[in-house]
């Protein structure tokens, strides 16, 4: 599956509104950079560095790419305000589950789009799972992006999200936290987008997609955590075991749910070519 492919597919269907309102939703969502300035994690040039290096590389970006890459952002962003909106009102990620919007600078250095942030009673620590969106992942790109987990397996050093801030949690940094890829084809995309331009949260929280999405994270998580037991890197493999103990959960919850609604199984077995791109690859870590 290539980029001009999504990009011609796209050509076919009218979603510019909705991929204009996405654009519109995720800016206004995103980590702003200056919401750190005064935080004593980060100083003002530290952080005027940080927005430099993001006008410069979105640049390099758009002369490289050109016509191509900018539909390829559009329908990630689409796919990403519709998982974030997911796990708010469809609990994509379980009911005390939260996912927020990364800053511009966390996409670009460390290919994190959401971090989804799963609460925990007062006086524990959250976990936290990054996730990098991607609705155009050719072969090269998921191995590219399964390198980089390699690499962080094998450093000792997992995801940084240098800036974040939530409703739960102060601004700060999250220096080593487990990232996962989710992606979907245009296709996926195209019938998504209609539903959350129409409003229709009914048929979103129905939707396969939510199988999908965590399918394609519990099994990159077990895979990572695999590699990480046969290094012996065990304080990486204890924080795999929590996060896919709490999607486990999550998806048991969701299969249960789903019958309780009289929706069928068949669709468990409903999968696009991206979620197979993924799990081919994945066979190859």
């Amino acid at each position: 599956m290539t980029l001009n492919y999504e990009a011609r597919n796209l050509e076919e269907i009218d979603l510019n509104k909705a991929l204009d309102r996405a654009e519109l939703k995720s800016k206004e969502k995103e980590i702003k950079l200056d919401e750190f300035i005064g935080s004593p994690d980060y100083t003002t040039e530290e952080i005027a560095n940080d927005k430099d290096f993001v006008v410069r590389k979105e640049k390099e970006f758009a002369e490289r790419n050109g016509a191509e890459g900018t539909v390829g952002n559009r329908l990630n962003t689409l796919f990403k305000v519709i998982v974030n909106q997911q796990s708010e009102a469809g609990n994509l990620f379980g009911g005390d589950a939260s996912a927020v919007n990364a800053s511009r600078f966390d996409k670009i250095k460390n290919g994190v789009d959401t971090v989804v942030e799963f609460e925990k009673e007062p006086q524990t620590v959250p976990s936290y799972l990054a996730l990098g969106i991607d609705v155009t992942l050719s072969t090269d790109t998921v191995e590219q992006q399964f390198n980089r987990v390699k690499q962080e397996i094998e450093s000792g050093q997992l995801t940084q999200v240098k800036y974040f801030v939530s409703k739960n949690t102060p601004p700060q940094k999250l220096p080593h936290i487990p990232r996962v890829i989710i992606g979907a084809e245009a296709k996926t995309i195209r019938e998504l987008g209609e539903l959350w331009l129409a409003g229709d949260k009914k048929a979103l929280g129905n939707h396969w997609i939510q199988l999908q999405i965590l399918e394609e994270a519990v099994i990159e998580l077990k895979t990572f955590r695999r590699h990480a037991e046969n290094l012996g890197k065990k304080e990486i493999v204890e924080i795999y075991d929590r996060d896919i103990g709490i999607l486990e959960k999550i998806y048991g919850q969701k299969l249960k749910e789903r019958q309780e609604r009289g929706l069928t199984r068949e669709d468990k077995d409903e999968r696009d070519n991206v979620f197979y791109g993924i799990a081919s690859q994945l066979r190859r870590f």
